[in-house]
């Protein structure tokens, strides 16, 4: 199932807008969940120059209203295209985390030997 969230938005604070509120940019999330597995994907959208004739007031404003215009002004082919390939990578990783071959108190002991100093030598090289 793929969907979409509405994080937030972004409105105009110019006062000399015709209108109030006008929605500049939308904060938008795309979610793929198959089975006990889910992917997602962010973007804000910014959306083209003011429309008056198709002018939504910000009161009347719903989520469908905000999805239709996602749907229209976004690629969501490539968009769901990307979610796929992410869930794939999730179903069927190309890399596994693995046990390293020693353990961190080997490697401590390791350096703190280096950072010893020589006992067993009298400083000189006898030549």
């Amino acid at each position: 199932m793929k969907y979409w969230l509405i994080s937030g938005n972004e409105v105009s604070t110019n006062p000399n807008e015709p209108f109030v509120n006008i929605i500049k940019k939308i904060h938008w999330r795309r979610r793929f969940i198959d089975g006990d597995d889910q992917v997602d994907t962010f973007n804000i959208l910014e959306l083209p120059d003011f429309d008056q004739e198709n002018f939504v007031p910000y009161e009347n404003m719903t989520f469908e209203k905000y999805c239709e215009w996602l749907e229209n002004l976004l690629d969501v082919n490539k968009i769901d295209e990307g979610l796929q390939n992410d869930m794939n990578k999730v179903k069927n990783p190309p890399t596994k985390n693995q046990e390293l071959p020693f353990n961190n108190i080997e490697m401590d002991r390791y350096f703190q030997n280096l950072s010893k100093p020589n006992h067993g030598s009298s400083g000189t090289s006898g030549y």
